[in-house]
Order: C-alpha cells, then sequence, then structure tokens
C-alpha cells in the first residue's frame, strides 16, 4: 500500500508540474510583453511660435502623429523603427 501512496504522489506531482508549465507557456508572454514607448513633444518655428499641423514620423514605418493647434504631438511608436 506504501508504494502505491508514493506513486500517487509523484503522479500528482507530475500531474501539477504539467499544468504549471502549461500556464507559464501561457502567461509568460504577456508578463514578459513591453509595452510600445509614445514619444511626445512641441513643435515650434524659429520664433518659437507653434506649428499646427505639422507630421511627425517613425522612421522606418508609415506610423505618425500630426501637431496640433499648441504644436503638440504623441506618437506610440510601433518598434518597426526609429525615432530622429
Amino acid at each position: 500500500m506504501a508504494h502505491f501512496c508514493k506513486k500517487l504522489q509523484a503522479g500528482c506531482r507530475r500531474g501539477w508540474m504539467l499544468v504549471l508549465a502549461a500556464m507559464l507557456t501561457v502567461f509568460a508572454p504577456a508578463a514578459f510583453a513591453q509595452s510600445a514607448p509614445t514619444v511626445t513633444g512641441t513643435v515650434t518655428d524659429q520664433s518659437g511660435l507653434p506649428v499646427i499641423g505639422a507630421t511627425i514620423i517613425e522612421q522606418g514605418t508609415t506610423n505618425g502623429a500630426t501637431t496640433g493647434v499648441d504644436g503638440s504631438y504623441s506618437l506610440k511608436l510601433r518598434g518597426g523603427g526609429e525615432f530622429c
């Protein structure tokens, strides 16, 4: 009987390890995923006045943003290019 109990415990432990491994496989990528950085700023001309409607594009992508009436923009980078 003792041999059967030890075998049952080992099977149970193996089952829990399998469940843990499956959970890590499913949830680990989300845990390690980093959110894309957001670049914000203001575009001004030489005299310091805001530039309305200027286009800011992430280099190497088609991802971009346009400045508002105060010259400010917010661009969430997609990671396919660089911001210069």
